[in-house]
């Protein structure tokens, strides 16, 4: 079936790598003068492990008729599936990723505002789900989501 929504996302904030560049930097260049055997390396191996991570990171939205289905690679080994026959409600909002889900990724377990999985920006799809749970979806592309609810789900937009 295809997709009626498609969208990938990676972390490319610049403050992101603004403030992991300088820490490989600075141990690199104290390593090369002091390490003496090797596990004196670890804290780079470690930095080096936490920036490769942030370029590998990257979350996919993938909208059908049937389904909505977040990947978040590699942090999920499986992709979380939504069937639209579980949703009460579902619309497009702004959010604070910040106060509402303590920052960017998979965030809010056991928040009042629910979980959610986003990359960057503040905004996103907000799903109620029948059983209580809510969840929101962090997207860049907010008006072409809101379009495709309006056209194919507008049954969910205000129950």
């Amino acid at each position: 079936m295809n997709p009626l929504f498609d969208e990938k996302q990676r972390f490319t904030q610049w403050w992101l790598y603004a403030g992991i560049v300088p820490v490989l930097v600075l141990e690199v260049v104290t390593l090369s003068k002091e390490a003496q055997v090797w596990y004196d390396w670890w804290p780079l191996l470690l930095s080096i492990a936490i920036f490769s991570l942030f370029l590998l990171v990257s979350m996919r939205t993938v909208i059908t008729d049937e389904v909505i289905t977040v990947y978040y690679f590699p942090l999920l080994l499986k992709p979380k599936t939504f069937l639209w026959a579980d949703i009460d409600k579902a619309y497009v909002r702004q959010y604070s990723p910040i106060s509402e889900y303590g920052g960017w990724g998979i965030k809010g377990m056991g928040s009042k505002y629910g979980k959610a999985y986003n990359v960057k920006g503040n905004q996103g799809l907000q799903l109620e789900l029948k059983n209580g749970q809510k969840l929101l979806i962090g997207t860049q592309r907010m008006q072409e989501l809101d379009q495709i609810l309006q056209q194919h789900f507008k049954q969910y937009l205000n129950n």
